[in-house]
């Protein structure tokens, strides 16, 4: 059963691969590609407009202005690293003017180098204060930057100046992430070994600056295991409830850090009420490096014996994104934590992926993950604990723009495994399809459904999730 569902899994991701790739097949390029590409455009099928300018960049030597058209065509559609490419060879064909310092500033901060924008831009700005232009891209580059209240009061700004759909994008793009709101949240997992754990939240923010946020919380678990698991309560039955409640203060002290504080207290129906605490540190050092430090202290929320056990950990998370040019992204983490039963865990991960196909509607990266974990001690305290645990995958993220408020993502990935208790490798797999639904609108909301197959100490193991997450926005 689990080498069919990975064989699925991974007919799955060839068959989204090949969809993907039919309406990038070159055309057949004719005398007209550029006025093609120009009436493709203005009916906004950027895709088709720009299969159009690859035909006439082929079949004719490109002009000023046919390369610039090209480029931003490219932008729009969220192909940085082949815009970046045109602009490129427009620099080396014609030089550098201010067409194409406009285009690449403007690239830059759609593609979050802001370091890179903002200096062009203040050269652009310093030779034409009033350039609406440059102003927008500064907006641009000001909200990808970690400004949030710089960004909101240019994006204001422009649209009472020149009112249109770009400027009311630009301004709810950069007023959305400031604004107040409430968030309620349901999560139901189970597994193999018969844990079902249901994870319920309200979340409520409100900003006293577009930097700064306070924030209450309240969380609520129900863990159930089949009596004789060896997973049940303590006391023998088959559930337990953890409940939570936190204020949360969060603060951007300057564009390359920001931080969120939480302090709260839980209680389970065998414990008493314990403090908990949560800090995250934002870290954004220079273009493309995004850091994250999180330290967090609470229950191990794994299965009713490990609450009932009254098991309590310490978590320390090192999270890097980075990436190195417009076409590829290193995710890498590190952590460790330390248990009230003295056992301690470590683990990393390392996910180097590239951008293969960017489009209007369609987006696809394809890499690799290798994740190793491990545990000082093997207890019988309701929790995995190997001694050393491997898994090395292939991977896939696809994303489907359906509007400019709502978008679906399937996330697969397929590779081998094994723990200390195996003899060799085995096969395993898992995939999480998820959906937005307004985006920039007053009321969003959030679903997921996720998978899994492998092994665990030589036994199948199997697990399902889903997830809803409604907010509203004030």
């Amino acid at each position: 059963m689990r080498y069919a569902a990975l064989k699925l899994a991974c007919n799955l991701l060839c068959l989204v691969v090949f969809i993907a790739l039919l309406p990038y097949k070159a055309s057949a390029a004719t005398s007209s590609d550029l006025d093609l590409a120009r009436s493709m455009v203005q009916a906004n099928d950027l895709d088709g407009a720009a299969r159009a300018y690859e035909a006439h960049l082929e079949t004719a030597h490109a002009d000023r202005q046919s390369l610039l058209e090209h480029g931003r065509v490219e932008a729009w559609r969220g192909n940085h690293a082949r815009a970046m490419e045109l602009l490129e060879r427009y620099k080396k064909d014609f030089g550098v003017d201010r067409n194409s310092r406009q285009d690449q500033a403007r690239l830059l901060a759609w593609a979050g180098w802001t370091d890179d924008s903002m200096a062009m831009l203040s050269g652009l700005l310093q030779e034409s204060p009033a350039d609406f232009n440059a102003r927008f891209s500064k907006g641009i580059a000001l909200r990808n930057a970690h400004q949030p209240g710089e960004a909101l009061a240019l994006a204001e700004e422009l649209r009472r100046e020149k009112p249109s759909k770009d400027t009311e994008d630009l301004y709810l793009a950069a007023w959305v992430p400031v604004r107040s709101h409430v968030t309620a949240s349901s999560r139901f997992y189970t597994d193999a070994d018969d844990i079902n754990h249901l994870h319920a939240e309200l979340f409520g923010a409100y900003f006293l600056a577009p930097a700064t946020s306070l924030g209450v919380r309240l969380e609520y678990d129900r863990l159930t295991a089949e009596i004789g698991s060896g997973l049940e309560n303590i006391d023998g039955s088959e559930d337990e409830i953890h409940q939570r409640l936190a204020l949360e203060l969060a603060h951007r002290f300057a564009p390359w850090i920001g931080a969120r504080f939480s302090l709260g207290a839980s209680e389970t129906d065998e414990n008493d009420v314990f403090p908990t605490c949560q800090l995250n540190i934002d870290l954004n050092p220079a273009d493309g490096l995004d850091l994250r430090l999180s330290r967090r202290y609470g229950y191990y929320l794994i299965s009713p014996r490990a609450i009932s056990l009254d098991i309590r950990h310490s978590h320390y998370q090192l999270d890097l994104n980075w990436r190195p040019n417009l076409r590829y992204t290193i995710v890498a983490q590190s952590a460790y934590d330390d248990f009230s039963d003295d056992n301690t865990r470590w683990s990393a991960i390392l996910a180097p992926r590239r951008a293969i196909l960017r489009g209007q509607h369609f987006n696809l990266d394809l890499g690799v993950r290798g994740w190793l974990f491990g545990f000082d001690r093997d207890l019988n305290n309701g929790y995995y604990d190997p001694d050393e645990y491997e898994s090395y995958m292939a991977t896939a993220f696809s994303h489907w723009n359906l509007s400019r408020d709502d978008g679906i993502g399937l996330t697969v990935a397929a590779g081998v495994l094994r723990d200390n208790s195996m003899s060799g490798f085995e096969l395993g797999w898992e995939a999480t399809l998820n959906g937005v639904f307004g985006i920039y609108r007053d009321w969003q909301l959030t679903t997921a459904v996720s998978a899994m197959e492998n092994q665990r100490q030589g036994a199948d193991f199997a697990a399902q999730s889903a997830t809803l997450t409604l907010t509203r926005r004030f």
